[in-house]
């Protein structure tokens, strides 16, 4: 958006409505990108968990450890 443009809508609305959209529109780009970090976040655990589960079990075979498994 060019300066004459912004400096437009802001005469024939009102700086208050024009802010309002403004910030309507950052909290929706903010919005996507959080849900992309996450998105990526939740795939890095589901990754460590197996992981994790695979060592749990390595571990039990090397020790001969039969207790509960918790």
């Amino acid at each position: 958006m060019d300066t004459q443009a912004l400096i437009q809508a802001v005469s024939t609305l009102g700086f208050p409505i024009v802010m309002c959209a403004a910030l309507l529109y950052y909290l929706n780009l903010e919005r996507e990108s959080h849900k992309e970090e996450m998105t990526s976040m939740k795939d890095a655990l589901d990754r460590n968990t197996v992981i994790m589960t695979e060592l749990k079990e390595m571990l039990k075979v090397i020790t001969g450890f039969q207790g509960t498994d918790k």
